[in-house]
Order: C-alpha cells, then structure tokens, then sequence
C-alpha cells in the first residue's frame, strides 16, 4: 500500500506485509519508501487471531515498535493497534470490528495515516471474510 499526496504528486509512505510463518507483520516506511519507520507485530497465538469464532470474546494486539527496534518485547513498543472485543449485539447482529490506535507520541501526520492504512490492511488481511461466492451473492442475491 502506497501513501500519495495527489496535490504534490509526492508519495508519503508505504506498508509492506513482512510475510512471516507464524506472527503477522508489516513494515512501514517513510516519504518515497525508502526510510523504515516503524515494525508492526503480533503474536499469532492470540484466541482472537487463531479462532475466528472467539474474535467477539477476546481483544488482539498488534504492536507498533522503532525501525532500529531490535527485540520486538511489548515492553518496548512505541505504540499499539487493539482489535476490540465485541458485545454481544454488535457480535449478532453487524460483521463490524472495532480498533484501537495509540500511536507513537512522536508520529507525524503522515506516519499516523500509515498506521491507519496499516490498521485496515491488518483487518482485511486477518479478520475479513474472503469467500468469494459469499461476497457474490451479497452483490447479486
């Protein structure tokens, strides 16, 4: 995913999926692409990742760490995105998730709307149902 400025035509940043076997990761980078600024990493062992059907009982944390970050410890962390729990209506009754940001105190605005971006790409990439057919026959159904 590309951050652009269409009235500069300048590109402000970009989020790489940092494909690992177990724990989901993204990388973003700064202005043009080049410059890591932050690691975002969680553990794939969260109920609420593992199961999607435990998704409304238990929150699933995703944190935000320096790019130099060498020992990814949610102690060290500068930030952090929570997938919240939902209450039993919203669970019943919408496909709807919540997040929580806290971003880096030190963000600029442009690095807080890659976060968000990274925010939806971990939504559509772990929580987002992508069957095909099913999507099909909301459209046309």
């Amino acid at each position: 995913m590309t951050g652009i400025n269409h009235e500069e035509d300048k590109k402000f940043g970009k989020i790489i999926d940092d494909w690992r076997c177990c724990n989901p990761s993204l990388l973003i980078y700064g202005e043009e692409g080049k410059e890591l600024k932050y690691k975002i990493s969680g553990e794939c062992c969260q109920c609420g990742l593992v199961c999607k059907g435990c998704s409304m009982l238990y929150d699933v944390k995703f944190f935000i760490y320096e790019a130099d970050c060498k020992e990814e410890d949610p102690k060290k962390s500068v930030g952090s995105i929570v997938r919240k729990k939902k209450d039993i209506a919203k669970a019943l009754f919408t496909d709807a998730g919540s997040f929580d940001i806290y971003f880096p105190e030190d963000a600029s605005s442009h690095e807080k709307l890659m976060i968000i971006g990274a925010t939806l790409m971990l939504d559509y990439t772990y929580f987002e149902n992508s069957n095909i057919n099913n999507n099909r026959n909301n459209l046309y159904g």
